[in-house]
């Protein structure tokens, strides 16, 4: 489900949200639009702020109907097995073009232009990750889903600014394990424990 376009109303997407309801699912996701530099919409009126308040209406309003929060944009009666393995840090193959894979600390990018990616399927750019970049993705995948952050991998400086957290109420501490009570938050407290 997309979001945030111009002219959502509450009304349009509840009745999106009802017409995704009557199907034979166990799973939504929904992504709020975004403008991206460089497309055709870049030039298009920017949705106005009372369309991103929308967001946590749709939020609620999914979960109303029995299908709980475990990522940012993803709702469902279950978790997804293949997205939990990227917040994980699993090792996953990515098959097409512009399909990323990973194997430990390495990131695979084939060629994204189809016709080029036909010609040459096995021309793929690597990027080598540091453990230190495995750990800031550890933290930011962490706190955007239900499998968090293990305390055991913040610096000191890290731990210090989570217990600031931990009393405010921003984010909890289970098994040593920090999870995120607000993922619309996710991006600002894993900046603010990091910075």
């Amino acid at each position: 489900m997309i979001y945030a376009t111009l002219g959502d109303t509450k009304e349009l997407l509840s009745h999106d949200i009802q017409t995704a309801l009557s199907l034979p699912i166990n799973h939504i996701s929904a992504y709020a639009l975004m403008i991206e530099e460089g497309t055709a919409f870049e030039n298009r009126p920017q949705m106005s702020s009372e369309q991103l308040s929308l967001t946590k209406w749709i939020f609620k309003e999914i979960q109303k109907h029995g299908f709980s929060q475990y990522e940012i944009s993803n709702f469902g009666s279950y978790q997804s097995l293949h997205n939990l393995g990227y917040w994980q840090y699993k090792d996953y193959i990515g098959a097409g073009a512009g399909a990323v894979g990973k194997l430990g600390l390495t990131r695979f990018y084939p060629l994204t232009d189809i016709e080029a990616y036909i010609s040459d399927p096995l021309s793929i750019r690597q990027e080598i990750l540091t453990r230190e970049d495995k750990r800031l993705e550890q933290i930011f995948l962490g706190l955007r889903s239900v499998v968090g952050v293990d305390q055991d991998i913040l610096n000191a400086q890290e731990r210090q600014k989570a217990e600031i957290l931990l009393n405010e109420n921003k984010i909890v501490l289970k098994n040593n394990i920090l999870y995120n009570t607000d993922y619309l938050l996710a991006d600002e407290i894993a900046l603010f424990l990091t910075s």
